[in-house]
C-alpha cells in the first residue's frame, strides 16, 4: 500500500484481489483491482477527486474499462469517514515489474466550493510485480 495525507485528508492507493491487498498478481488475471481509499480526518464533509494514471504507459496492466488512468470520485466523505472506489485491472501474461502513480488529488468542501489541488507529495507511486 502507498499512502500520503493532505493536509485532514489521507488518500492510499493499493491493489487487491478477492484475498485482500496483494503485491503480486498472476498474469491474465481477471481478479485484480486497483483501489483508492481515503480517510477524512476533519470536522466538516469532503468532495475528493483522485486521478491514477502508469507513468510508464499500457505494458503489462490497464484500467478497464478505461485504459490508461481513471479517476476515484468521492462525494461527501464525512468527518473521521473512509470511503474507496476501485477500478479492475486487465493483466497481460507478461511477467514484470509494473508501477501506479496516483498523479492529481483535489478537494473541496461538499457543495459549492472551490476546489484546491495537491501541490507537494505527488505522485503517490504503487509497485506491483506480475508474475
Amino acid at each position: 500500500m502507498a499512502r500520503k495525507s493532505f493536509g485532514n485528508l489521507i488518500v492510499a492507493s493499493f491493489v487487491a484481489d478477492a484475498s485482500g491487498e496483494v503485491s503480486t498478481l498472476p498474469g491474465n488475471t481477471t481478479d485484480g483491482r486497483h483501489v483508492i481509499e481515503v480517510w477524512n480526518g476533519s470536522t466538516i464533509p469532503y468532495d475528493v477527486d483522485v486521478e491514477s494514471t502508469f507513468p510508464q504507459g499500457i505494458n503489462r496492466l490497464s484500467f478497464d474499462p478505461d485504459g490508461g488512468s481513471w479517476t476515484a470520485r468521492i462525494l461527501s466523505l464525512d468527518d473521521n469517514e473512509t470511503q474507496e472506489l476501485h477500478r479492475d485491472l486487465i493483466v497481460t501474461d507478461d511477467v514484470g515489474r509494473e508501477r501506479i502513480h496516483t498523479v492529481t488529488v483535489e478537494w473541496k468542501k461538499a457543495g459549492h466550493h472551490v476546489w484546491k489541488r495537491a501541490s507537494s507529495g505527488l505522485p503517490i507511486t504503487l509497485n506491483l510485480q506480475i508474475t
